[in-house]
């Protein structure tokens, strides 16, 4: 336990201190700004229209992960390749699962401290007159920080394939978006027979439905059940990856 510590505030603050990060970040904030600007200053009535608003920022804010977090990840093993430091990482006295671990967690830490943006917006409307119910606000907020835990473990086994960081960032790009559209079509498969199956797994990771529920300040567990489950399963690939280079 302590050495997945101690990777993980060696990551968190690997990416607290970087420019690229700091420049997502920024571009994230900005994004929002823009967003909330045009919807409260320019869009007046929407204060009575709070569910709504809340639905689409959290919309607007899957679609932003799918592409910021492959950046974000893209480096996290691919780095370590290119510098020459993967090597002397996993043959020091330190578990595959935990380097895999302490990686994700930093990456997952710093991505909950950018939508942070969201519970902050939410307290400069009631600071300008506003009423906006926190209770949605906090279980979009949740729905979109467990969501980036999914796309993290995805990103992470792109950056374990690949050498090249654009590379992984492309390919997790790609994995995600498959991810995010594949749901979309769970009403087209049969109810009953052996499509049932696959049927309910696509239908617990429709993203838009599980923002929609979030915004009216409900949370699923079994959707919530959904993104462990497969962040565990893409965690395990990652450190099933790093056993097979180790002993390539």
């Amino acid at each position: 336990m302590r050495r997945l510590l101690i990777i993980l505030r060696r990551e968190f603050f690997a990416q607290l201190l970087s420019p690229v990060s700091w420049l997502l970040m920024t571009l994230v904030w900005l994004i929002y700004g823009v967003f909330y600007r045009w919807t409260i200053i320019e869009n007046p009535q929407a204060y009575g229209d709070i569910l709504r608003m809340t639905w689409q920022a959290g919309l607007q804010a899957l679609w932003i992960q799918l592409f910021l977090v492959p950046l974000q990840t893209m480096r996290l093993i691919s780095e370590e390749k290119r510098s020459g430091t993967f090597e002397m990482l996993v043959t020091t006295p330190v578990r595959d699962h935990e380097i895999v671990l302490g990686k994700f967690f930093g990456a997952w830490l710093f991505n909950a401290l950018i939508w942070l943006v969201m519970p902050l917006y939410a307290c400069i409307i009631q600071r300008s007159g506003g009423d906006p119910d926190f209770g949605p606000v906090w279980t979009s907020y949740l729905a979109v920080v467990a969501t980036g835990a999914l796309y993290i473990s995805v990103g992470l086994m792109a950056s374990a394939l690949t050498r090249p960081q654009i590379l992984a960032g492309f390919l997790g790009i790609a994995l995600l978006v498959l991810i995010g559209v594949l749901p979309n079509f769970w009403s087209k498969l049969p109810e009953e027979g052996f499509w049932s199956l696959p049927r309910g797994i696509l239908k617990s990771g429709d993203l838009t439905r599980q923002m929609e529920e979030a915004a009216r300040g409900l949370l699923d567990v079994v959707h919530l059940t959904y993104k462990l489950a497969f962040c565990g399963l893409f965690l395990l690939f990652t450190t099933r990856l790093l056993e097979v280079r180790k002993w390539a």
